[in-house]
């Protein structure tokens, strides 16, 4: 487990992309290799409607996927995106990708936007725990993105289950937006397996809300899909994700004026990673570009 490393920032983005073509496929680079046939497989699983019993529909997430597939795409992912699967076809897909074959890949990317719990995520019809979605890419499970970078994205509040009824309840209005609980005790709240070349990223610290907004999406999405769109192509990854974390915590606030439970609550994503290199996501020369499969596909 990793924490920020300030000297990330240290690097402009003209040297860090000088660098990274210089030296792509070097095993001693400091740069994760960029120059394989395909970018790699970007999955997004969005989660709008619910069939269970009291979960509202997150309105505002279709923006948020609309806008991450956009910025993935710009960096040369294929992009997958399917659209509130049950738990059993989720986890049906998430095989499926461990099993492909991503030896002319780059990387690999997946996203879940939905409604959370504290260690629990859920699906159109039911929960199932959030590790199960990077232990399948494990080296001895998926050799294939051995050594290569895999990014996980999670868009959902972690509250305990004791505060499950407040989820399902989210206040109505241009604006759903939930509080901040405080005093968050990290130690203990990630079942964190220690395996090389992960990156997952939770819009929200253990125990706390991840805020919404009904017409412009959740602020950890948007800011996401910004930066990545912006200086995915010159920035370290590592560097552009506190970016993010600093437009989230500093770039919003709640405004529920007549709610205090409500008005003026903050967030921070909490980012954990196991890269063993800083990664940039350059433009393919165009000859690796005409063998790229330029297209989305949504479920």
């Amino acid at each position: 487990m990793a924490c920020w490393n300030n000297n990330t920032n240290n690097h402009t983005a003209t040297q860090e992309n000088e660098a990274l073509i210089e030296n792509s496929g070097d095993a001693n680079s400091n740069y994760y290799n960029m120059s394989h046939r395909r970018r790699g497989t970007a999955v997004i699983f969005n989660h709008y409607y619910f069939s269970i019993n009291g979960f509202k529909a997150r309105v505002g997430t279709n923006v948020d996927r609309d806008k991450l597939k956009e910025a993935l795409k710009h960096l040369g992912f294929d992009v997958k995106v399917y659209n509130d699967l049950t738990c059993n076809d989720l986890m049906q897909k998430v095989r499926e990708e461990a099993e492909a074959d991503h030896s002319e890949s780059d990387a690999f990317v997946m996203a879940v936007l939905t409604h959370g719990q504290k260690d629990f995520l859920f699906a159109n019809d039911r929960s199932y725990k959030y590790d199960f979605l990077w232990t399948n890419f494990t080296a001895d499970k998926c050799p294939s993105l051995s050594n290569k970078p895999k990014l996980f994205f999670i868009e959902a509040c972690q509250i305990s289950t004791s505060d499950s009824e407040v989820v399902q309840q989210e206040p109505e209005g241009n604006d759903e937006l939930l509080p901040s609980k405080g005093n968050i005790n990290l130690s203990g709240d990630f079942n964190f397996f220690f395996q090389p070349d992960f990156l997952i990223a939770f819009s929200t610290v253990p125990g706390d809300y991840s805020f919404r907004n009904r017409k412009n999406g959740t602020w950890f999405i948007q800011a996401l899909a910004s930066k990545l769109k912006k200086h995915g192509r010159n920035l370290n990854l590592q560097s552009l994700l506190t970016e993010v974390s600093q437009h989230v915590a500093y770039g919003h606030i709640s405004n529920f004026p007549d709610n205090p439970l409500l008005d003026k609550k903050k967030q921070i994503p909490c980012i954990f990673y196991t890269l063993t290199k800083l990664l940039i996501f350059p433009k393919k020369p165009k000859n690796q570009e005409h063998n790229l499969t330029a297209h989305c596909k949504c479920i």
